[in-house]
């Protein structure tokens, strides 16, 4: 905040003008001779300061008499008369000739001012005049200073958060429009509803029943088939293969036989025919998958009792493997588009609406046979969830079907990704990835020790819709997925709205085997920790924050866009540094050394450091606490409340020193912290780099101390070498809310309860032998366990008045 005050100016004086600060409460009216008052006390010759300043100078503007006083004044206007005749008469226009005024000084609020009137601000944004007068003692402003400041400031906000809103309805003007385009389109081409009795019509119906009925008498033959050959693998090695063929073809008969009668109908008896055909041929294709895979490995091997010709086996496979993904991959586009467009029953949306679940009766009924048998056993998560992302389709399809940029487009998520085989990829650049598939292995972690890790495998395949539209479909081959979760058609919808904007639309459909999950996390809703939801996030927010490091400025400081772009990649480095030791994955890389990971068994976990000698030690637990998310994220993030329960600030006071890039909403941001302890000769100073966000489906807040040195060589522009001898021990809190029963219609993590996870890393010497010494452990436990009491104490304790957020800014 810039305030001026009038002071000495050099130069002609009529070329002065108020030079007053941008609404500053001191500003005096003028005219528009003498630029008021103020201008004509401080004006001087042409040749140097006057004589008369000099003594209004000496005396401090008193005057020690009246009649001297009234008699100077007389003097000092008319000599700015004469002046500005003189001026007049040799510059006939302002600027030309002559020395140009002085500007006046602007006295500019210190670091400490401007750190008390910020905090104030946080926690109220309109204060009365009793706080007004505090802060006035407080920052040595006057009341008119402090007002005036909290006005600018409030107008400032209220400015930022209107251009962000009027984007963000822009971009939604932009897809209901768009919406309304592809309404239009259908509306035109529908049929007449006179047409639907037509005896054409009936007929088709009735044909379609028949292919139903024949679809529905296939799948209890594989099953009877299934069940003959599971009890007879000893036996008849070789009637496996021979049944799988004839399966295959009568699924494959059956699918042309449909098709050629669907080329008859009418568009909407062909879309209600693709689906059954989806239905039908996916149910096959697992069953034969299956059998394959419960195949002895006699029957498999070149070397068992029953050695199959391989010549044969080979030209089965050639025949008929790509044909059958191919299949699969279309009938799951199909699948994922229809799921990600419809409404109705298919979908129930969460309190709040920040994602749906699937209706499984109502899906069950639209795809029926879906799920098998041997499946049944398996929990069911299936969510959908929508949002705005910043960034072409081309690009994030791009980063989808790339495994090593599919990694870190979901940092925290998103554990290690990896492409098994290729089956198809397009040469031609113009195509783009239409029609690339392959087969691909992931890990997917939530920080917690109490959630074990997600493996799965499962064939991606790109395909291109109408309007421009992109989908991503993965499904699962296998009977379970390669790992503990096995994929039904899921994916990602990409529909262009305009230029470097998107929208997406996320379904995650997955069959798990979640016995290894803490009844800790039961209260949370189904699907809320892998959920669809944190996928479209995620994309969200990286692209928000990339745009953000390349386009926006406000809070860079002296920071440069290369500089911005490495503190980016060290913060989502930190975040999935945090994930994977709290998650202790992979599991060959960390040892867990004792507990469960609960309030009252702190889980330590240790991995080899590159010096032999040491070791990093990862102290995590899981706690269920009594506070809306909403409360306890506003308390952690608070800088006034942090000295409470992070050690690194203990006595000590935090100001934000560079804002790196903001995501989705000012609740998501990458910044440098600045931590000053002391005062005087022992004052030291220390940075931290923060990386936080907030959302209904779960936030996190992830923060590690960074040399200074160290930090100011990342940020500059060649900076790009010093990122790899960074090390950091990332410490911080992941939150997932907890639903209320009765408040179930309040927006999530508003109300009810949360599970908050606690960890940190820290370097520690490893034993002479194998793993920690008692003592290190102890002490990490004991760390870990004052760092619980802590945050519990603030959580708890802290009443709203000392973190509350302002609904309205202005």
């Amino acid at each position: 905040m810039e305030m001026g005050i009038d002071g000495p100016s050099e130069g002609n004086p009529s070329l002065m003008r108020p030079t007053c600060g941008i609404g500053d409460p001191f500003a005096e009216p003028h005219d528009d001779i003498g630029g008021g008052l103020s201008s004509k006390m401080n004006d001087t010759p042409d040749n140097g300061p006057s004589h008369q300043s000099e003594a209004l100078l000496a005396n401090n503007g008193h005057v020690e008499s009246p009649d001297d006083g009234a008699s100077r004044f007389n003097e000092i206007d008319s000599s700015i008369l004469v002046s500005n005749k003189s001026s007049r008469q040799e510059s006939p226009s302002d600027g030309q000739g002559g020395s140009q005024p002085k500007k006046k000084t602007l006295h500019r609020l210190t670091s400490r001012q401007s750190e008390i009137l910020e905090s104030c601000f946080s926690i109220c944004a309109h204060p009365d005049d009793t706080q007004r007068r505090h802060l006035s003692e407080a920052t040595g402003l006057g009341m008119n200073q402090v007002k005036f400041w909290f006005q600018n400031k409030r107008t400032h906000v209220k400015h930022l958060s209107e251009k962000q809103e009027n984007y963000k309805l822009k971009s939604e003007n932009q897809m209901l429009l768009d919406e309304l385009e592809r309404l239009k389109q259908a509306q035109s081409n529908s049929p007449c509803p006179r047409c639907t009795n037509d005896p054409g019509h009936i007929l088709l119906m009735t044909e379609l029943e028949r292919l139903k009925a024949h679809n529905q008498m296939l799948q209890k033959e594989l099953q009877v088939q299934h069940t003959r050959l599971s009890q007879a693998h000893s036996l008849f090695p070789l009637f496996i293969a021979t049944i799988a063929t004839v399966s295959l073809l009568l699924c494959i008969t059956y699918t042309d036989y449909g098709s050629s009668q669907s080329e008859k109908a009418t568009p909407q008896a062909a879309n209600y025919h693709k689906i059954c055909v989806s239905s039908s041929t996916h149910v096959a294709f697992f069953f034969l998958w299956q059998i394959r895979n419960e195949m002895p490995t006699a029957m498999r091997s070149p070397s068992g009792a029953f050695p199959a010709d391989s010549s044969s086996e080979d030209v089965l496979a050639a025949q008929y493997d790509r044909q059958m993904l191919i299949e699969i991959a279309k009938n799951a586009v199909q699948e994922l588009a229809f799921l990600a467009e419809s409404n109705g029953p298919l979908w129930l949306a969460f309190p709040g609406g920040s994602f749906e679940a699937l209706n499984m009766m109502a899906y069950t009924q639209t795809f029926p046979g879906q799920i098998s048998v041997g499946a049944m056993a398996l929990k069911t998560e299936a969510t959908r969830a929508s949002a705005m992302v910043m960034l072409d389709a081309k690009s994030i399809v791009g980063y989808l079907m790339d495994p090593e940029t599919y990694g870190t487009f979901f940092p925290g998520i998103m554990s290690r990704a990896t492409t098994t085989k290729v089956y198809n990829w397009p040469t031609a650049r113009e195509a783009g990835f239409e029609g690339a598939m392959q087969l691909m292995t992931t890990e997917l972690v939530y920080p917690s020790p109490l959630v074990p890790a997600r493996r799965c495998s499962f064939m991606r395949y790109c395909e291109k819709l109408e309007h421009g539209a992109m989908a991503v479909v993965d499904v699962s081959l296998e009977a379970d997925g390669g790992g503990n979760v096995r994929k039904l058609p899921s994916g990602v919808l990409i529909q262009p709205i305009r230029q470097n904007s998107c929208k997406v639309i996320a379904v995650e459909h997955v069959l798990v085997n979640d016995a290894g999950t803490h009844g800790l996390f039961q209260p949370c809703m189904s699907g809320l920790l892998f959920s669809a939801r944190r996928w479209v996030l995620s994309m969200a927010r990286q692209c928000a924050r990339i745009r953000n490091v390349f386009h926006v400025t406000n809070y860079s400081m002296n920071v440069t866009s290369t500089g911005r772009k490495n503190v980016m990649k060290l913060a989502d480095s930190l975040l999935a540094n945090y994930s994977a030791s709290i998650a202790a994955v992979p599991a060959d890389g960390w040892v867990v050394q004792c507990g469960e990971g609960i309030e009252g068994d702190v889980r330590i976990a240790y991995r080899k450091n590159n010096d032999v000698n040491t070791a990093i030690v990862s102290a995590s637990a899981s706690l269920q606490l009594p506070v809306p998310m909403r409360r306890a994220f506003d308390i952690l993030r608070n800088h006034l409340l942090r000295a409470k329960w992070d050690v690194l600030v203990s006595g000590g006071s935090v100001k934000e020193e560079v804002r790196v890039a903001n995501g989705v909403g000012t609740e998501d941001t990458v910044s440098i912290l600045h931590v000053k302890h002391g005062s005087g000769a022992n004052k030291t100073t220390m940075m931290v780099l923060q990386n936080i966000s907030y959302d209904a489906s779960g936030s996190f807040m992830v923060y590690s101390s960074v040399d200074k040195t160290l930090l100011d060589m990342i940020m500059s522009p060649d900076g790009n070498g010093a990122i790899g001898n960074v090390s950091l021990f990332p410490a911080g809190f992941s939150i997932v809310p907890l639903v209320d029963p009765a408040q179930y219609g309040s927006a999530l993590g508003e109300t009810g309860g949360i599970v908050i996870t606690v960890g940190f890393q820290i370097l520690m010497k490893l034993a002479r032998g194998t793993g920690l010494c008692p003592r290190s452990v102890s002490s990490a436990i004991k760390i870990m366990s004052d760092n619980i009491s802590n945050v519990k104490d603030t959580l708890l304790n802290t009443r709203p008045a000392f973190y509350g957020r302002n609904q309205s800014t202005n």
